[in-house]
């Protein structure tokens, strides 16, 4: 019997920056497999993630929750915040990225009643 892992988050993640820029060269990586992104919750291969909580995703490229792999559940049950007020002219937003990003094959479960929101909706 296969036991699927499971991980809650009931209270508040802040995603960090996404990873994009080749030291060596100083401009962004031509190889994607490089790009260490930032993502506040992840699962694989039949792993099983729930939100609760809230997630708070402020930076370019950044991911609120992944998933990927046969069998693998991303849930949303609470909020993720997409919050753009920290760009500038010099360090722009170009793609405030997924809120839930799903690849292979997985499922995604969305009960969180449209509370995927811009920061400025949240304020009103």
């Amino acid at each position: 019997m296969h036991l699927m892992e499971k991980a809650t988050n009931r209270g508040s993640i802040v995603v960090g920056p996404t990873d994009d820029i080749d030291p060596a060269t100083g401009k962004v990586y031509s190889d994607a497999n490089k790009i260490v992104y930032g993502i506040g919750m992840a699962a694989d291969n039949g792993g099983h993630i729930i939100n609760e909580g809230d997630i708070r995703i402020s930076t370019n490229k950044s991911i609120g929750m992944y998933g990927a792999g046969v069998g693998t559940i991303v849930e949303n049950t609470g909020r993720i915040l997409l919050d753009g007020s920290q760009a500038t002219a010099t360090n722009k937003i170009q793609s405030l990225t997924e809120s839930m990003l799903m690849e292979e094959l997985s499922k995604i479960v969305d009960l969180s009643q449209q509370q995927i929101l811009m920061l400025e909706e949240m304020e009103k």
